[in-house]
């Protein structure tokens, strides 16, 4: 990880974020993301709209996710499972276990995935005061 994407290191100071305060990235009219790294976790966080496409095609990492479906439903493929999941609910997909997750249903869906590493490719959605310089 470049070194300016690095969570700062101030473990002095805790810090309150409003989500609302986050970097959004907003992918057409259904969804949006945001993401705040921890110095050894990332959490991603995704507002879907009911109609929104199916995403992300089936993929793997080396690491474990948790998935919290805090509100909505959606539908996860798990290697070859697939499991509808209303929320609240969380999901567990091990590390190298190919994976993707659809919204279901006819109501919002909130979901938070946490990665027990920071996530590089997020980086761009992380708040300035979590990042080095």
């Amino acid at each position: 990880m470049s070194a300016e994407n690095r969570p700062a290191t101030d473990r002095e100071t805790p810090q309150v974020f409003q989500l609302a305060d986050l970097p959004v990235t907003q992918i057409g009219d259904t969804y949006r993301m945001a993401a705040i790294p921890g110095d050894n976790v990332t959490v991603g966080m995704h507002w879907f709209q009911p109609d929104h496409p199916a995403w992300p095609a089936p993929h793997s990492h080396p690491y474990d996710q948790l998935a919290f479906v805090l509100q909505g439903s959606m539908r996860f493929t798990l290697g070859d499972d697939t499991r509808d999941v209303h929320g609240p609910a969380v999901v567990w997909i091990p590390a190298g276990l190919p994976h993707s997750a659809d919204v279901i249903g006819d109501e919002p869906c909130f979901n938070l995935d946490v990665f027990g590493l920071v996530r590089e490719d997020f980086a761009r959605l992380f708040p300035a005061e979590r990042v080095a310089t």
